[in-house]
């Protein structure tokens, strides 16, 4: 499950100064310091804050490790239309990590990433259309975000992209890769068909 503490474009100046005041507690704070600042900011609805409070949950980073936590952090930056804080979510219910598992829950915030531009995401809520995990089945659906999340250098996608296409007709395919094209456009909704 890979996970990024980028910052994201369009990060206003006040968020950058968020990041700052965590860096500069980071560098010369103690871990209490850390914790105590990160979650009176995340309390204070910073979405890339309440991330990285999932992260830190998740991971076990200056904090005891606990799944239900990292949810709930990611839950709240999710709803605030925070990309990686979506893709892990989706992972938590995928895979039944401090949330009971639901498969329908997991591609909904996979989605919520893919039309964002996450390449693991497209990858991921593709492989769930492949596979009809938590959604119907639907190749074309599948190949048109795996071929989206390749086309970003995803190697996994790549692969997965040859296997599903095994599995399709020539006009599948062409069908995929309009709906591709499409989604590069900005056009490709979640339920398109």
């Amino acid at each position: 499950m890979p996970r990024s503490n980028a910052i994201e474009p369009g990060t206003t100046l006040c968020t950058l100064a968020t990041h700052v005041r965590i860096a500069f507690v980071m560098l010369f704070g103690s871990e209490k310091a850390v914790v105590l600042t990160t979650q009176r900011l995340a309390e204070q609805g910073h979405a890339w804050v309440q991330y990285n409070l999932g992260v830190m949950y998740d991971q076990g980073k200056y904090v005891a490790p606990n799944a239900t936590e990292a949810v709930k952090w990611w839950h709240k930056a999710a709803e605030q239309g925070h990309s990686w804080a979506q893709y892990n979510l989706g992972n938590m219910y995928l895979y039944g990590k401090g949330v009971s598992k639901d498969n329908a829950e997991a591609a909904k915030w996979y989605c919520s990433a893919a039309m964002q531009g996450m390449a693991w995401a497209q990858y991921g809520i593709g492989t769930l259309y492949a596979d009809g995990v938590g959604v119907p089945e639907n190749k074309v659906l599948a190949y048109a975000w795996i071929s989206i999340a390749a086309t970003q250098g995803n190697k996994m996608a790549i692969t997965k992209g040859q296997d599903v296409a095994t599995s399709m007709t020539q006009a599948q395919i062409a069908a995929a890769r309009e709906l591709a094209k499409k989604y590069r456009g900005g056009v490709l909704h979640p339920k398109a068909t």
